[in-house]
């Protein structure tokens, strides 16, 4: 990915920071899409919180740390 990234002159909000891969596919049967296939972003969120969460943490912590806050 960062291969990709430098040979296509990503700025560094466009590059990933994190990737999650799941064995568990979008579905209508476990909320990710809708029955025309599109992405239901609240049941993504809701069926990947706690990697979202885990993804997110250190992210939050060094905005917290840098604000001052804790």
């Amino acid at each position: 990915m960062e291969r990709i990234c430098k040979a296509n002159a990503y700025n560094s909000v466009e590059k990933p920071k994190d990737v999650y891969i799941s064995a568990e596919g979008f579905s209508v049967e476990n909320g990710c899409c809708t029955p025309t296939f599109k992405m239901k972003r609240k049941g993504v969120e809701e069926l990947f919180k706690e990697h979202l969460d885990a993804m997110y943490a250190p992210i939050d912590k060094a905005i917290r740390d840098r604000d001052g806050q804790h």
